[in-house]
């Protein structure tokens, strides 16, 4: 309605809503009456509902004067979540009250508000109790109260507004004061609410601070106390400083942090320009208690103290630190004194003085100058940056270094080295020289030890060159050299690299790797590198050695794959067609992955501890080297050839045998031939072809191996006819199947038992150990068996041409029956033999007999 005068109008009314929209959100049984007068506007018993929260409201505005009082007696603070696209920002239920009058250089407020089970952004506030009162006559007092799970918290302060010339005041020269307090907050429960959980935050929180000024220039001093403070493992027996805000910036002051193994103090500055600067001094007493936490792989002791400084800007922090270590050890490595300086900016680290003195006198290293790392990815750099750097080692004792070598061993000598690196991160520029003299190993790995090893390395511009390595091993011994190219940092490469190689020559070198392999090597090997992989290459030649079929299986299970490449032809597999995946398996097939398919084979991630990635380019050769494991006891002759890397090897080749024996059925057989041989279709392990046989009353029952080494196949014969049925029996019991049906005499079970203890004992005790003599007086057989009186007979034969050879033979105990003669091989496996025999009692014979060899 409209009242009044023109020149002083009144209007009157009520405005209702059952439903409107506020910023999309739906706003019910809105309602108010408005009046206007001489330029006030009043609003007076107004409502609206939001949700289940109802409001009222009432106020006036004006050139002299406003108001505004606003209630509620229910209040769900989850209702205005709504504002915020529905998102869990406010919750808790209570009321509020509220009654604020402003007037020029005039504030009156008043009122109160009370939540319970509120929170803010998933963080429970708990119970909530403000109030408003006025502070002096143009200002506002709050009191605050909150107690949750979180903690307890208080807050007292004044408003007060300066220059308060028009109804509503100016914020922005407003002045205050307050004081708050915090104690028993949980920060465990914090850190879980703030989703870090995986920093293992734990402990109670208390603080105290005030804070003063304006709201654009505030000025604060708050006190903090950390109680019963863990993280994770960690303890923090004590924990305490302040946050102070001058105006100018904001400060860490008077930090101190104290642990089981030392304790931490800080002090950090960031102004409002945005630029840092603080220090920081960290004392360990106990090295080992602070890498059990931090690094538990580490093994380290002793104690150390570091200093840091902190300076740059918010975008470009810059750390530097000086450590400084008293005598401790590294991973078992003593030492005496250890200094070190180091700063870090924008992930590149920078190494400085440095120095490392050893315990006991075992010698001093030292750096000096700068050299530039970077982390993502890990090495020099950046490739602009200049490097200055001196190392000087000083009559440094490897042996010191024994502890990081575990239980591989021990080594010896010293080293002297003085060089320098200049130029830039991408392309150095290398001078100086180090020097080995004196040096030793002893492994387990290698039972002859390394002696008198000696060897220097010079350092000139972008190449570092190996000269005069030598040693001594038993009565052989090793020479290597070798060059090494900085590859500089330029197009495409952002960080320099190495090119190299290096070349072994070993002349009668007794390798002796316990249950692998044994012998004497010469030959040379070269280790190369110009691409991406290396390239292991030479020529080899193994005398006079042995190598175990474990070993053989062994390696061929560590280095790839034992069965044939999944795109051979498997017997029993149909065509595999495309888009198709064929598994296999069965005890017929070899040991492997039973799959084929054209696709490539998922393979999981490589790991530390993986075969190194290595090209493999070598060619063996073997001479009187004995291969003996299971039924297998060979000295054979051969080459092998051996390509493609370490993780997926080729080898080609094989080695004939010159002596040997199979055992079979409690028997030994004597090998008449024998060829062990490699082919990269086949996977890694050897096939072994070979023919053995023995005499067996009279009788000459040949074996026949061939396969795999894992999967051989036995066939055998006699030359009587027997089925293998009957061959069996008459090994076992000295008769034939058929003769067995009729009973089994004692005089047979006592002739049988004998005959396979001589069996066992010839196959167990003496065919070892006559291969092993054969092999060192390199004839082609020297055998010791049982006769049938259980005497042990000694025997040597050696060929004078490919089918006559000479013989001797003697029994070892009382009474002594001595033989010699000669032997005509008339086919393979038989031979003619004559031979003189002497009895104790002087009396010779002679005797003529076919036999098998």
């Amino acid at each position: 309605a409209l009242h009044g005068r023109a020149d002083a109008p009144l209007v009157t009314g009520r405005v209702d809503s059952p439903a409107a929209t506020l910023r999309g959100v739906t706003v019910l049984n809105t309602g108010a009456a408005i009046t206007y007068q001489a330029g006030s506007l009043a609003l007076d018993d107004g409502s609206a509902q939001l949700g289940s929260s109802q409001l009222a409201v009432s106020g006036h505005y004006g050139a002299g004067s406003a108001a505004l009082q606003a209630r509620s007696s229910h209040v769900d603070a989850s209702d205005f979540n709504d504002f915020f696209e529905g998102r869990d920002v406010f919750d808790g239920v209570g009321s509020v009250s509220l009654a604020l009058a402003l007037a020029p250089r005039s504030t009156d407020a008043r009122g109160y508000a009370a939540l319970s089970d509120a929170s803010i952004a998933g963080i429970p506030v708990g119970d909530v109790q403000a109030t408003l009162a006025n502070a002096g006559s143009d200002g506002v007092h709050l009191d605050l109260t909150q107690r949750s799970q979180l903690g307890e918290s208080t807050l007292s302060g004044d408003l007060a507004f300066v220059g308060h010339d028009a109804v509503l005041p100016d914020f922005r020269n407003a002045t205050f004061r307050a004081a708050a307090t915090t104690t028993g907050v949980d920060l465990g429960l914090v850190a879980r609410l703030a989703g870090l959980e995986d920093v293992g935050l734990r402990g109670v929180l208390d603080a105290h601070g005030t804070a003063h000024g304006t709201l654009r220039k505030p000025l604060a001093d708050i006190a903090f106390t950390v109680r019963n403070g863990y993280v994770r493992k960690l303890q923090l027996r004590d924990a305490h400083g302040r946050i102070v805000s001058d105006g100018s910036g904001v400060q860490l002051a008077d930090a101190v942090v104290v642990m089981p193994f030392g304790q931490a103090t800080a002090n950090a500055r960031l102004r409002n320009t945005g630029a840092l600067s603080g220090a920081a001094q960290l004392s360990v007493t106990d090295l080992h208690g602070m890498a059990e936490l931090a690094a538990p792989h580490l093994d380290i002791s002793g104690a150390a103290h570091a200093d840091v400084r902190l300076h740059g800007n918010v975008h470009h922090p810059v750390f530097e630190a000086n450590i400084a270590g008293q005598p401790g050890e590294i991973s078992g490595v003593a030492y005496d004194q250890l200094a070190a300086r180091a700063s870090f900016a924008k992930n590149e680290l920078t190494i400085g003085d440095t120095s490392l003195r050893l315990a006991h006198g075992r010698g001093t290293l030292t750096l000096s100058g700068t050299l530039p790392l970077e982390f993502q990815p890990f090495g020099l750099g950046p490739a602009r940056r200049p490097v200055a750097l001196h190392v000087t080692a000083s009559k440094i004792d490897v042996s010191a270094f024994d502890p990081l070598l575990k239980d591989f061993g021990t080594v010896t000598g010293t080293v002297d080295a003085n060089a320098s690196v200049t130029g830039t991160a991408g392309q150095p520029q290398l001078a100086g020289s180090a020097m080995l003299s004196g040096g030793g190993v002893r492994s387990k790995y290698q039972s002859v030890p390394l002696h008198n090893i000696n060897g220097d390395l010079v350092f000139s511009q972008d190449s570092i060159t190996l000269t005069d390595l030598s040693g001594v091993a038993g009565k052989g011994s090793f020479a290597g050299k070798g060059k090494a190219y900085v590859v500089p940092a330029v197009g495409l490469r952002k960080t320099p690299g190495i090119a190299y190689y290096a070349n072994v020559h070993a002349t009668d070198f007794p390798l002796d790797v316990p249950d692998w392999v044994s012998g004497r090597l010469n030959g040379d090997i070269g280790l190369t590198q110009s691409g991406a992989t290396p390239l292991l290459a030479g020529n080899a030649q193994l005398n006079d050695g042995a190598v175990p079929v474990s070993a053989i299986v062994q390696l061929a299970t560590t280095l790839g794959d034992t069965g044939p490449p999944p795109a051979a032809n498997v017997p029993g597999a149909p065509p595999l067609r495309p888009g198709h995946i064929i598994a296999y398996g069965g005890g017929v097939y070899p040991p492997g992955d039973h799959i084929i398919t054209t696709a490539a084979i998922a393979t999981p991630a490589p790991t530390f501890f993986d075969l190194p990635s290595l090209n493999l380019q070598l060619t063996t050769q073997a001479s009187n080297v004995r291969v003996r494991g299971g039924p297998i006891d060979l000295t054979t002759d051969g080459s092998l050839d051996i390509g493609g890397s370490v993780r997926d090897p080729q080898l080609t080749g094989g080695f004939s045998a010159k002596r040997g024996t199979i055992a079979a059925y409690g028997v030994a057989f004597h090998v008449e031939r024998g060829l062990l041989s490699f082919d990269p279709d086949q996977g890694v392990l050897p096939s072994l072809d070979a023919t053995a046989s023995t005499l067996i009353d009279g009788d000459r029952v040949t074996l026949d191996v061939s396969g795999r080494v894992d999967h051989l196949n036995t066939i055998v014969s006699s030359s009587s006819g027997q089925t293998p049925e009957q061959i069996l029996a008459t090994i076992l019991t000295g008769s034939t199947a058929g003769a067995l049906v009729g009973g089994v005499t004692q005089q047979t079970l006592g002739e049988s038992a004998q005959r396979l203890l001589g069996a066992e004992l010839t196959r167990s005790l003496l065919a070892p150990f006559s291969n092993t003599l054969a092999q060192s007086l390199d004839v082609e057989q020297v055998s010791f068996e049982f006769n049938a009186q259980g005497q042990i007979v000694f025997e040597v034969r050696k060929y004078v041409s490919p089918t006559v050879a000479v013989l001797y033979g003697s029994t070892i105990t009382q009474p002594v029956v001595q033989y010699w003669g000669g032997s005509y091989r008339v086919r393979n496996g038989i031979a003619v033999e004559l031979t003189t025999t002497t009895s104790p009692s002087g009396q010779t014979l002679y005797s003529l007999v076919v036999r098998a060899v």
